[in-house]
């Protein structure tokens, strides 16, 4: 048996250094009838704050704030990763792709 592909969002979000946005996840189609029993956000980077998450039986949401700063105020990648258990047993993950930018002046 093999591994389903991790789910991505191709085009980045942006988010400035300062800001806090929420961000969410809907994860009807692949569910398919099953439910959301957990759901945790991590991020691959130091800087980048998950402030608070939650879901519901088909959606996940976090709210990012901070993000890491370069020297020179140039964007940096980060990813956010979603991982998700459901009722019937099973564990997939979403990755996030954010872009921070340094916060405008």
């Amino acid at each position: 048996m093999t591994s389903p592909a991790l789910l991505t969002n191709v085009v980045p979000f942006v988010k400035f250094t300062d800001s806090v946005l929420d961000y969410e996840r809907d994860w009807t189609g692949w569910l398919a009838g099953d439910v959301i029993t957990a759901s945790i956000w991590t991020p691959d980077k130091s800087g980048i704050l998950v402030q608070s998450s939650s879901f519901t039986n088909s959606t996940a949401t976090v709210w990012l704030a901070g993000g890491p700063v370069t020297q020179f105020g140039f964007s940096v990648r980060c990813v956010v990763i979603n991982r998700i258990t459901t009722s019937g047993g099973r564990t997939h993950y979403f990755l996030l792709n954010v872009n921070v930018r340094s916060a405008v002046a």
